[in-house]
């Protein structure tokens, strides 16, 4: 079980990266490379904190330091609140990227059709360890793209994954997702998808990878926070 990170104030900066277990080795003689893929990686995270006062910083602090380097997992994820392609009915501008729920752009060849209350999403049909794709229903007409975030729980750790392909449902709501890494585990039918805020399960990269420094003032500024997959 992951612990929960605190909810303000949120990270003025989330990078995430993939590291892959893929090698590659040249020739000293022709430069004829050759590479070699292995079934793996995982996703990096490196997140940077606002300044904050003493009360927020404890919040942080307790949460960084009782994971105590490598013993206990944070739920956390990349910066991706909605999906890439989402309706937004705050939007500052009837023709913001993000206001319209439906657009029909035809010089463009750009249709979207957007959902105001984002669905119950789930795995339909169990899922085999190492699949590339994976089968859900509950869109309801709604799609996602290429670089949307999810994730679900294969029954021990939450898995975060990308898309890799546009998924778009049947009449029904169905939808193939296809995803990147692989499934790390297998996966049960009916196991709840996340879109919005979707978060994997990371330990920090180095035994003191959480510090702080607090200024006369009382102000608070945590350092480059560096996190790795926590895959089991």
């Amino acid at each position: 079980m992951a612990d929960s990170i605190p909810s303000s104030p949120k990270p003025r900066r989330i990078q995430d990266r993939w590291v892959s277990n893929s090698l590659i080795a040249r020739s000293p003689l022709s430069g004829a490379a050759q590479s070699s893929s292995r079934f793996g990686g995982v996703w990096a995270l490196s997140i940077d904190l606002p300044p904050m006062n003493r009360y927020q910083a404890g919040q942080w602090k307790a949460a960084l330091f009782g994971v105590d380097g490598f013993a206990t997992a944070l739920s956390i994820g990349p910066d991706h609140q909605h999906p890439v392609d989402w309706y937004n009915p705050n939007a500052n501008a009837a023709t913001a990227e993000d206001a319209p729920t439906l657009l029909f752009d035809f010089v463009a060849s750009d249709y979207r059709l957007r959902y105001v209350t984002a669905p119950s999403v789930a795995v339909d049909g169990a899922a085999s360890a190492g699949a590339g794709t994976i089968d859900v229903d509950g869109l309801d007409g709604v799609g996602l793209n290429k670089g949307d975030y999810i994730s679900f729980s294969n029954g021990t750790f939450n898995e975060l994954h990308v898309l890799t392909a546009d998924a778009f449902p049947n009449s029904s709501g169905e939808a193939t997702l296809s995803i990147h890494p692989p499934l790390r585990r297998a996966v049960a039918n009916d196991a709840a998808v996340t879109i919005e805020e979707p978060k994997g399960e990371f330990v920090l990269a180095n035994a003191d990878g959480a510090g702080f420094e607090t200024d006369e003032r009382g102000v608070t500024r945590p350092l480059t926070i560096e996190l790795v997959e926590f895959i089991r």
